[in-house]
């Protein structure tokens, strides 16, 4: 012990003792699992064994035959400077995936299937990009030259893998681990053939998302220096993104065309609908009541026209009419009163007048109905949003869409969403009950087709029904902060589900407001008070209420803004406003919020006040 620089003191009555020892610390070595690495990047639900495919709707045995021999064909060829890729497009609605369903299966009994990817916006987590290397990694092992062994040794090597680049990834653990060690002169057309088979490409939201796969998928079909041969099958609509592509050279020279439009699919869908409505006759609850002979034979006809050659018709009017509550024949017969025209133009008008006439319910708000389908949209866009910057929303039923969840994020009566939504379960799937942990994928609230959000987000289409998305995204924005301002530390707060996830999304959709914004200044003329009032440090302290700090994944600490961010955000708007309204706007923002924030905001207010007075 020392008393460097003491003077005059003393100590009396005084035992002193010293006691050292030595510390060892022992770091043991971070197992890393690889194929724990490989499972947990995947995603299951995006292949044709999964859940999600046992469940959903299958082509009924001898239908569409003539398209699934054509395109199972063209994989078994030997394929020798011929196409590599086959590019099946159809219109919304045609039953595309139920055929790439079918073509996987074929193709798996055969031995040829190597892999398959089915895109959905409908399941969580399939409308990304990210998981799909990985998804097509696990099943091409066990395929000739790609063991499990090449690939654990390269995840070993790199076990973040998997948030680096598509292309990293597939070189790493496809390209490398199948590389030709053969005699490259002789042999190459020997190659044992593989399928990949790829549903809804367009259901991936993101267009350079759709892009990099395609040109990967080139790559991977055309490599001279792997030991296998890769034939490639991939379904979409015929988006504009996705017809650019595939028009260009390079892929041109090497992909063959198949349109489901060429096909004629009347005699299917008519004896789809037969088999339908013999269902509803012997198991209905008011069967009694049902005409034998019902629905008649022109009627059926009607009905095979209108649908034209699109299966999505013909199944909305089913799950309409096969209602145990009302009676299926005087719901077939508003369904026909409709329209009486024999030869629509295109199958979105007879689809365009049965959404409309669903989507006015007889005693149901309107409004309500309209907020919370557009809020559903704008929910998923978020989720995704968030997913995208590695936010986990797992302890959120928003990930699961439950109408309990809207109810209480949008401050709206218990009950209203399933209330609301009684009469529309033939265009949207509505959970009666889902049990707070375990949730499975398909209980959350979700659109039957694609369609339907395609006709909602369309003015034209949707009339009165239409609502901008990037209104959908203030009114949740507005309604997340108001969760979180009125809670405090004293109180019970708002359900942990909702709590959550008005924290971690909030910034998400105000972000997506300003961007789908006609401009900043209309963009500030519609912000609430009440938005701008907020205070976002309460972000912080209901986390670590709820999550201890350590326990809160490190990508939410980056995500939620600083007050200091949300300042440094709008005044960058407001800065595009014209000087005339620069000046009321920055005040308004100061004088709401704390001392800190005012002095930052001040630091813009100066500039440009002084700029307004000259």
């Amino acid at each position: 012990m020392a008393f460097q620089n003491a003077s005059q003191f003393s100590i009396g009555n005084a035992t002193f003792s010293a006691d050292t020892h030595n510390v060892t610390v022992v770091q043991q070595p971070v197992f890393v699992d690889p194929m724990k690495i490989l499972h947990d990047n995947r995603a299951v639900e995006a292949t044709h064994t999964s859940t999600t495919a046992a469940y959903a709707p299958k082509c009924k045995p001898g239908s569409r035959e003539q398209v699934i021999q054509d395109i199972t064909s063209w994989a078994r060829e030997p394929k020798q400077v011929a196409s590599h890729i086959l590019w099946f497009q159809g219109p919304a609605g045609g039953g595309k995936t139920c055929i790439m369903r079918e073509v996987a299966l074929r193709l798996q009994e055969t031995g040829t299937l190597a892999a398959s990817y089915f895109f959905s916006t409908r399941v969580t987590g399939l409308d990304t990009e990210r998981p799909f290397m990985a998804t097509i990694v696990h099943q091409l092992l066990g395929t000739e030259n790609l063991t499990e062994a090449g690939v654990v040794e390269r995840i070993m090597k790199n076990p973040t893998i998997f948030t680096e680049s598509l292309d990293t990834q597939m070189e790493a653990l496809v390209m490398c681990p199948l590389k030709w060690t053969g005699d490259t002169t002789v042999g190459q057309d020997r190659r044992p053939c593989r399928v990949i088979v790829i549903d809804g490409l367009d259901e991936c939201r993101d267009k350079q998302g759709r892009a990099h796969i395609l040109r990967l998928m080139r790559k991977l079909a055309t490599s001279k220096t792997i030991a296998l041969s890769f034939t490639i099958i991939i379904a979409s609509r015929p988006e504009l993104d996705i017809r650019t592509i595939f028009s260009n050279t390079d892929f041109k020279q090497i992909t063959r065309n198949v349109c489901l439009q060429d096909y004629d699919g009347a005699a299917d869908i008519r004896n789809s609908l037969c088999d339908e409505f013999n269902r509803i006759r012997e198991t209905h609850p008011g069967k009694e009541s049902i005409p034998e002979g019902w629905p008649a034979e022109e009627i059926l006809e009607l009905l095979v026209s209108k649908s034209s050659g699109c299966y999505i018709y013909p199944a909305t009017v089913i799950k309409h009419v096969d209602n145990p509550r009302r009676n299926p024949v005087s719901l077939l017969q508003e369904v026909l009163a409709m329209s009486k025209s024999l030869a629509p133009r295109n199958p979105l008008e007879e689809l365009d007048a049965l959404y409309a006439h669903i989507l006015n319910p007889p005693d149901t708000d309107i409004l309500l109905m309209k907020r919370l389908l557009h809020c559903i949209i704008a929910i998923n866009e978020a989720l995704l949003i968030n997913s995208s910057k590695g936010v986990n929303m797992d302890k959120s039923l928003a990930a699961h869409l439950v109408p309990a969840f809207l109810d209480s994020l949008l401050q709206i009566p218990p009950g209203s969403t399933n209330i609301t939504f009684c009469d529309l379960h033939s265009l949207i799937a509505v959970p009666q009950f889902v049990p707070k942990y375990g949730v499975l994928p398909e209980t959350r609230i979700r659109f039957h087709h694609k369609t339907l959000e395609d006709y909602l987000c369309s003015p034209r289409r949707s009339g009165h029904l239409y609502q901008p998305l990037h209104a959908s995204h203030l009114d949740l924005a507005t309604s997340c902060a108001q969760h979180v301002q009125r809670w405090s530390p004293e109180e019970s707060p708002c359900s942990t589900e909702v709590g959550y996830y008005s924290c971690r999304s909030w910034w998400t959709h105000l972000d997506l407001f300003f961007q789908g914004a006609a401009s900043p200044k209309e963009a500030l003329r519609q912000i609430p008070t009440s938005l701008l009032n907020f205070d976002s440090t309460r972000c912080w302290k209901y986390e670590l209420a709820y999550t201890p700090r350590e326990k809160v994944p490190l990508s939410i600490w980056t995500h939620l803004p600083s007050p200091e961010q949300i300042h440094e955000f709008i005044v960058s708007i407001i800065q595009t406003v014209t000087k005339a309204e620069r000046m009321p706007n920055l005040l308004r923002i100061a004088n709401s919020h704390s001392a800190p924030s005012q002095q930052l905001v001040s630091r813009y207010a100066q500039p440009i006040s002084s700029h307004t007075l000259r």
